[in-house]
Order: structure tokens, then sequence, then C-alpha cells
């Protein structure tokens, strides 16, 4: 299964969401994003923050991806995202 996340250019798309769902045994979760779409993540998609850490709750940004069948959240931090002048992602 290919993963594919949304871009525009050659600038990823960052969208803010919060964690609905957390299952520790499975190592996935939930979010429910700004868009009103709800995306599934595993732990393998976070950056800077380890599964163990997150809460149900907790305000997140990720890079939303799609797959033939879901919704799924491509990249996941807990730390605010911009853009930097090269338009690349940097945290703040």
């Amino acid at each position: 299964m290919r993963i594919k996340p949304f871009t525009a250019g050659f600038e990823l798309s960052w969208v803010a969401g919060t964690i609905t769902r957390l299952v520790d045994s499975r190592q996935i979760g939930s979010i429910a994003a700004e868009d009103g779409h709800e995306y599934s993540f595993a732990a393998n998609a976070l950056r800077g923050v380890e599964f163990s850490q997150l809460s149900i709750g907790a305000t997140v940004n990720f890079t939303p991806a799609h797959t033939s069948n879901a919704r799924r959240a491509g990249v996941v931090s807990t730390r605010p995202m911009m853009f930097g002048v090269q338009g690349g992602p940097r945290r703040l």
C-alpha cells in the first residue's frame, strides 16, 4: 500500500487537528482535523514525539495523505509548523 502526501507544488500542506483516539496495543490513533475529516496515523508517522507521550485532546499538526480506502496522516508532530523562506516546513 503506497501513501501519497497531498502537496501544493513542492511544499507539504500542514493541517492542524486534535487526537480523538489512541490504541496503545497497536500504536495507532485518530485525528479530527480542522477540515472536518478524520485521519488515522501509526506511531511510525510521529516526528519529535513518542507514541507514549500523546494524549486524547492534544493538538497536532500533520500532512494529510490518502490511500485507496482511507484518510491517513503522513507525518504527525506536536510542535507548531510553519513554512520557511524557501517554502520548506520548519519548527517554531
